[in-house]
């Protein structure tokens, strides 16, 4: 009987082991675990801040690209305003230099006329 009780107390001690070593790997594994959980969520955290900084930079884009479009419209307005500008001067100056050609038939017509006027004196 002490013999069996021996054996009983031996293999209680065991199973007593046993259970602590279980009992502490348990923990281990839930803080590793834990630890884990953690370093990920830190990871989602830093993704997120630099999503968030990537779309404010989207958006800083965008907000350049509508003023340059909105530069492009004006250029494009006051290029349309030139042209018509330059147009109208060309206009301007073809107007002025066939006055000027007109002008210049006109008086080289009445030097001929000056020039005949002591002709027609001395005939009267």
């Amino acid at each position: 009987v002490s013999e069996l009780l021996g054996q009983v107390v031996q293999q209680d001690q065991v199973v007593q082991q046993a259970a602590l070593d279980a009992a502490e790997r348990a923990a281990r594994e839930e803080g590793a675990a834990e630890a884990r959980a953690a370093a990920e969520a830190g990871e989602a955290a830093g993704e997120a801040e630099a999503g968030q900084a990537e779309a404010g930079q989207l958006a800083q884009l965008r907000g350049e690209l509508q003023r340059m479009g909105e530069y492009a419209a004006e250029l494009a307005e006051f290029r349309s305003v030139e042209g018509e500008a330059q147009a109208q001067a060309q206009a301007e100056h073809s107007r002025l230099l066939a006055q000027a050609a007109a002008s210049e038939e006109e008086v080289a017509s009445l030097h001929k006329e000056v020039a005949r006027l002591p002709l027609c004196v001395a005939q009267m």
